[in-house]
């Protein structure tokens, strides 16, 4: 979200499983629903040479750094 403007990702959420996806292809996938397990499967992922996908839950309206306005370049990034 930037400025209050919802992402077309969250509605993607609802109705795509990338998880199901990566491990047709014979990629790991892994989700986080919290900081705890977030942590365990960035690790997890780390610790081996095979691609991964992980998909991890955040608050809606947590602002994640860097942020890139709407139509705008990554010279425009809002770093705080």
């Amino acid at each position: 979200m930037y400025k209050w403007r919802w992402q077309l990702s969250n509605e993607l959420s609802r109705i795509n499983n990338s998880s199901q996806v990566a491990e047709s292809y014979g990629i790991q996938a892994e989700r986080a629903n919290n900081l705890n397990d977030a942590e365990l499967i960035i690790k997890e992922a780390f610790s081996h040479s095979n691609p991964a996908i992980l998909e991890v839950d955040i608050t809606e309206e947590e602002n994640v750094f860097p942020i890139i306005p709407p139509g705008g370049s990554n010279l425009e990034a809002i770093l705080k």
